[in-house]
């Protein structure tokens, strides 16, 4: 359980580090584009330098996110099955996998078994709102394409935001992998109501 615990932290690490290099991209770029809408020169090196980082951090966030998320997930599974071998839980282990697969229930399913693993329901709350909002506006910003400088400037404060939200989520996913992996090392468990079924 350990290993997998920190084998958990180091992808949540991964994926936090890869959105934090997205973030002062986009901050280079938004830098950038207020100038070039005041009417300022921007000089070849300062476009060379927001390219370069552009590029790296698009290579790298989707990346981060398969790695960390298979390493999480992995986790969140392997946690799950050492609660159902101790006593009930609402789901099957399986379902700590799938869970995040299946269109809808991904909306519900990982709130409610992390509930069960940590039984910190604020902590998970915000969790999971963090990372919902994060995710929803940059999923909704693949979609939306700027036609002016100062649109392109709001649509990368927009994305921006959505990361520095997505980094609270990740900040609360690590805290509810210390806290599950704390009670393990205990030996206790949470007590939260468990309904059959699942």
């Amino acid at each position: 359980m350990r290993w997998s615990g920190n084998l958990a932290r180091l992808g949540l690490v991964v994926i936090a580090a890869a959105i934090a290099l997205d973030c002062v991209a986009l901050a280079i770029d938004i830098v950038l584009g207020r100038r070039l809408v005041r009417g300022e020169t921007v000089t070849l090196s300062d476009l060379d330098l927001s390219s370069s980082m552009s590029s790296t951090a698009n290579l790298a966030v989707p990346l981060a996110a398969v790695l960390g998320g298979v390493a999480f997930v992995g986790w969140f599974h392997q946690a799950y099955v050492r609660r159902a071998e101790t006593g009930p839980t609402a789901h099957e282990p399986s379902w700590a996998v799938f869970g995040w697969l299946v269109p809808g229930l991904n909306l519900v399913r990982p709130p409610q078994i992390m509930n069960e693993l940590a039984a910190r329901p604020s902590l998970v709350a915000g969790w999971w709102l963090a990372w919902l909002i994060g995710a929803t506006v940059q999923l909704a910003l693949r979609f939306i394409s700027p036609a002016t400088q100062q649109g392109w400037v709001n649509w990368q404060s927009t994305a921006l935001v959505a990361n520095l939200v997505l980094l609270i989520s990740l900040g609360c996913a690590l805290a509810l992998v210390a806290a599950v992996a704390r009670q393990a090392r205990l030996g206790s468990r949470p007590v939260v109501a468990v309904a059959p079924g699942g």
